[in-house]
């Protein structure tokens, strides 16, 4: 993204007057270091859920992963 336009594009994607295409949303979703499902979340609690995983290493993603696979069985 040009930096001489990026502050004005940025800000359509804000006021939802235009939708950044996947790949520019891939590269916003790097320079943030979120995932881009986070973008795509429908509700707060979901985007945490979602930024919390996408910050994790993969040890960190197993280890969340098995105990709500544990916690799935049982309930």
């Amino acid at each position: 993204m040009d930096p001489s336009g990026a502050s004005a594009r940025m800000n359509q994607y804000e006021r939802d007057k235009h939708v950044p295409d996947f790949q520019t949303l891939k590269r916003i979703a790097s320079v943030l270091e979120c995932p881009v499902l986070y973008f795509y979340a429908e509700d707060d609690d979901l985007a945490e859920i979602l930024l919390h995983l996408g910050r994790m290493d993969d040890g960190e993603r197993s280890a969340m992963l098995a105990e709500l696979r544990k916690s799935a069985c049982r309930g």
